[in-house]
């Protein structure tokens, strides 16, 4: 199980777990979403990552499609259901 040691109660805890379709990536994204958090599939196919989403959303894990390709930066979410990515509770600077 993933923890975050007591720190952060309450606070949302939102992962993006990249080349999640298939594999470890996927199976990280089955651990993360059981431990609690919300956890953004990506995958750079759009079709590949809703369906992978939908199967451990199909469990009950709050996962959800993102279509992002790591080498591509405009692929890269600025808002949707994380608000944009964050650190320390600022917008991380892309």
């Amino acid at each position: 199980m993933v923890g975050d040691g007591g720190k952060g109660a309450g606070t949302p805890r939102v992962a993006l777990v990249t080349g999640a379709a298939r594999g470890i990536g996927f199976e990280v994204c089955r651990v993360l979403a059981r431990d609690g958090m919300t956890v953004l599939l990506g995958a750079r196919d759009a079709e590949k990552a809703r369906a992978a989403a939908a199967e451990l959303a199909g469990d009950g894990l709050d996962v959800r499609p993102a279509m992002v390709d790591v080498v591509w930066a405009a692929t890269l979410p600025d808002d949707g259901p994380t608000g944009g990515f964050f650190r320390d509770g600022k917008p991380l600077p892309w």
